[in-house]
């Protein structure tokens, strides 16, 4: 229901968009860039996407028994999630800009066992903190800003939820490499920025643990595609 709503919000939001872009014609292309290289506020951010962890299984034995030969499959199901949060984009020149954000993350997570006769599914959500420097290069254009972005964030894992309460568990910090491309449009007095966004998971997150859901995953790592709105005034 909550994703709902905020697809519902963008939109509402992007049809407010089209309808301001068609309205606002008195200000020349050039103008446009130029206010698109003047603004250095702060804004804000909301986004939706879905995340599907990336895992690589591991060759558990004990002895002469490997765990494994009990699982046919172990995969990672799609899982919607959202984003809100605080950003500043700080124009270094026409074509480069540095965008700092604190994005506050509301995402979950499943893992799927299957074995030979049952299938066992991991279900928990996360509560994470962002902290993100994105660079851009921007492609200067008459009514529109189009730009590519790429950057290191940082995750800290403020509350978790084991649903099953299965013993698996992620560890709380994870160092990620974004990458996206958007476009900054000027409507009336604000400038709103559609950019799509995706992000991979730098570090294996798997928590040490001595149990077969934990033993039987060599690595586990984010991945997440987001689309995500700016607005700056």
């Amino acid at each position: 229901m909550e994703f709902a709503k905020v697809i519902l919000l963008l939109a509402f939001t992007n049809s407010l968009l089209h309808a301001a872009a068609q309205k606002g014609g008195a200000k020349t292309g050039k103008d446009l860039q130029l206010d698109f290289y003047k603004r250095q506020l702060l804004g804000l951010h909301i986004g939706a996407g879905a995340n599907k962890y990336v895992l690589e299984n591991a060759d558990w034995r004990q002895g002469t028994v490997n765990y494994n030969d009990s699982l046919k499959s172990i995969d990672s199901k799609i899982v919607f999630l959202f984003e809100v949060g605080l950003n500043y984009q700080l124009n270094l020149s026409q074509k480069f800009a540095v965008r700092p954000a604190m994005t506050l993350s509301f995402e979950g997570g499943q893992v799927r066992y299957t074995k030979i006769q049952t299938t066992e599914v991991i279900k928990y959500s996360t509560i994470s903190y962002l902290l993100s420097c994105p660079v851009l290069l921007k492609l200067p254009k008459e009514n529109v800003q189009p730009y590519f972005t790429i950057g290191p964030s940082f995750l800290y894992v403020l509350a978790g939820d084991e649903r099953t309460g299965k013993p698996f568990e992620i560890d709380k910090i994870d160092l990620m490499t974004d990458v996206g491309f958007g476009m900054d449009i000027k409507a009336k007095k604000t400038i709103v920025t559609p950019e799509l966004r995706y992000s991979r998971g730098l570090t294996n997150i798997k928590a040490r643990q001595d149990n077969l859901f934990s033993n039987t995953i060599k690595s586990f790592h984010r991945q997440k595609l987001m689309l995500v709105f700016y607005f700056r005034t």
